[in-house]
Order: C-alpha cells, then structure tokens, then sequence
C-alpha cells in the first residue's frame, strides 16, 4: 500500500485559499451590515420625517379650528349685542308708549290699582309681579290709603282723607307744594320697593288736558316748587341767629283712611334717641291742611281736630 504524500506548495495554496475565501466572506458580511445600518438609517429619517409631517398637520389642524372658533364666537356676540340693543330699543319703546298714555276720568276709575297725583297716573300694580300684593295691603279695597284709587286726589295726600274737589294750586304753601312733589318723586321712583310704574297723565283739563299737554295750572304748579325750594335754600342758607329770618313751616301730617275708621292723622316725634319732641295735628283753616306743631296750643287759625285731645298726637277726622 502504497501514500502519497503532498507536497509543501500544494499545502500552503491551500491555505491561501482558504484565507481568501474567509476574507471575501468577512468583507460581505460588513458590506450586509453597512447595507443594513444603511437601510436602518433611511427608513428611521422616513419615520422621523414622517412624524415631523403629522406634527406639522395637526398644529395648523389646531390653529385653523381656533380660529374659526375665535371667529364663531366673535359674529356670534355681534349678533346677540345687535339683537340686544333691538330688543333694548323695543323696550325702551314701549314704556316710553305706555308713560305717555292720556287717561279720561272714567278710564281711571276702572283701573285696578291706579292714581293721579298732580295729574300723573302711576300704575301700583307691579307689573302683575311681587308688588301687588304689598300695593294690595296699602292701596287695596277698604285699606288705609283706598281712597287715592281711580280718581286724582291730590288735595287728599294733603288733607288725608277723600276730596270731591280738586286742589287750588294758586293757595297752596311752599310747604305743602314741596309735600306734593315729594310724593311724586317716590311714585316716579318706583315706591320702596320699586314696583310702580308711571303710566301717563290724566287729560281732565286740570293738570293736563286731552292731548296730554301740560295746562296753565300744571306749569303754574311746578313754577311754585321750584320757587318753595329756593326759599328753603335761602331760608336754610342764612345764619339761624338771623332775627328777620322767616320761621320755617310745620311739617305736614301723616293720613289714612279706611271704610270702617273713616280718616285718620297724626304726627311723628321729631329729633332722636333721648332728644325727641312731640308733635301735634292741627287744622290750617287757610287751606284745611293738616300741619305738625310742636307746642298743644290751637286758635281759629290753627283749629283742633272735633273729638281729639290738644295733647294728642292722632286724630279722628271722620
């Protein structure tokens, strides 16, 4: 048997090849992992950019929604200013119809919870809201002040008591002209609780006439307020040690009346806390206005009241 043996050359071709072959195989295997990174890379920056693109979208997504929201709510609320301001107008439109309505004698007296006072009507009703029921416990049937209801008694807030005759504006004081336009403000006012309502004038011919023009005798009225209340600045104004200084008139009494009592005045104490003084009605035969003195003295011009005591500070007038 016999061996071959190789030779020396042979052996080391081989392993020339070998290593050759080990080499091309590392070199792909890098090449594969570069390509890979390579790969790797691209389709991360894809990735990246692609996220960058959805970003971007829903920003300008965002911000045109906003927008358009920003703009919704901004036509909106010119929308509901304007429709406000009409309605506003409308209503303002419709008091002023209603404040400058004329009424006849018989129209006022069929109305619930009316009456004229210097020739303005004012409505205590309330609207039909809360009010009514505190005008109702003042002003309803067979209440203290029912008497005013449906007819102008302007001489009765001064008398307290129900008059068929209207008031002579030329007599009346300065004291009693600015007793009147006190009244007027508090119903113009709203009373205290800001229910009435003013609701025209009565056309009688006294106050205003048909048209609801302001007559001589209503411009005649207001003329003398306005000069009573620059009297009592004057008179208020100058030093009180001022021996020509004319005395300042009475306070008016306080009035009611019910169907089952009939009239009723009397007058508050003035001053406060431990310095207070009595006051007591009496009958101004002038004027048969009631006024508030502080002394119980009476005389044919300062009557006492049929039935009332000099020391009493209420009175029964039938």
């Amino acid at each position: 048997m016999s061996h071959k043996t190789l030779s020396p050359l042979r052996c080391a071709n081989d392993t020339t090849k070998m290593s050759s072959f080990a080499g091309v195989a590392r070199l792909r295997k890098r090449q594969r992992g570069a390509q890979k990174e390579e790969t790797e890379v691209k389709e991360g920056g894809e990735k990246q950019s692609k996220s960058v693109k959805v970003v971007a979208k829903r920003v300008v997504g965002v911000m045109f929604w906003t927008m358009m929201f920003a703009i919704l709510i901004r036509f909106r609320g010119r929308k509901k200013s304007s429709f406000s301001d009409e309605r506003e107008d409308t209503n303002t439109n419709e008091n002023n119809a209603k404040e400058n309505e004329v009424f006849t004698r018989e129209e006022l007296g069929k109305k619930s919870l009316h009456l004229s006072l210097c020739g303005e009507v004012f409505d205590l009703s309330g609207g039909g809201g809360g009010g009514r029921g505190t005008a109702d416990s003042f002003y309803g049937e067979g209440k203290e002040y029912s008497f005013f209801i449906g007819t102008d008694q302007t001489k009765g807030f001064l008398t307290g008591k129900r008059e068929e005759s209207n008031v002579d504006v030329d007599v009346l004081s300065h004291g009693e002209v600015l007793e009147l336009e006190k009244w007027i403000r508090f119903y113009r006012e709203g009373g205290s609780r800001g229910t009435y309502r003013k609701r025209g004038v009565l056309g009688d011919g006294w106050f205003y006439d048909e048209n609801g023009k302001q007559t001589e005798r209503g411009v005649r009225f207001w003329e003398k307020v306005e000069e009573a209340k620059r009297s009592y600045d004057d008179r208020h104004s100058s030093s009180s040690s001022d021996s020509n200084s004319s005395p300042s008139a009475p306070p008016l009494c306080r009035a009611a009346w019910t169907e089952e009592r009939g009239g009723t005045v009397w007058c508050d104490s003035i001053g406060a806390g431990t310095k207070t003084t009595k006051t007591y009605p009496r009958l101004n035969a002038k004027n048969g206005v009631c006024e508030c003195y502080e002394d119980q003295g009476y005389s044919d011009l300062r009557k006492l009241y049929e039935n009332c005591l000099p020391k009493s500070s209420r009175c029964f007038t039938g």
